[in-house]
């Protein structure tokens, strides 16, 4: 093989290495971009508690649909602001994760399953359907 073949081969080996290099880095870029969600809020300039080991306080957060997709710097959610994106100014306040308590007293809860269940009924006929279906339903209660 001559040297100028030789030269040529590595060079077409050169030249195929930085496309695969340049094609993957592409790649990977449009990878970050599509996994990365826009936010429909940010929260930001604010003293948030996350109760993670690992990161116990944050500056800012963001919102996508129901779910927190970051939390961090206010520089590390600035990228997932969009035009769109609505911007809450927490002015160094804490932020704390929701709290739900969700239970039942026993003697409360034991009663209400022998009664009708009123519960988010709006209207005179509304109160008077579920008397009706309570009643057909336990013939035997008074």
């Amino acid at each position: 093989m001559s040297k100028v073949s030789t030269i040529v081969s590595a060079f077409r080996e050169m030249a195929f290495v930085c496309i695969c290099f340049s094609t993957f880095v592409s790649l990977a870029r449009t990878q970050q971009q599509t996994t990365m969600p826009a936010a429909d809020t940010v929260v930001m300039h604010a003293k948030i508690y996350t109760v993670n080991s690992r990161q116990p306080w944050a500056e800012a957060l963001a919102i996508a649909g129901d779910k927190i997709v970051a939390v961090g710097t206010e520089k590390d959610i600035e990228q997932y602001r969009q035009k769109k994106t609505k911007i809450i100014d927490a002015h160094g306040r804490l932020v704390l994760p929701g709290f739900a308590d969700c239970h039942i007293h026993f003697m409360d809860g034991s009663i209400g399953l022998t009664q009708v269940d009123l519960n988010g009924a709006t209207s005179v006929t509304e109160i008077q359907k579920r008397v009706k279906e309570y009643a057909a339903a336990h013939p035997k209660e008074p």
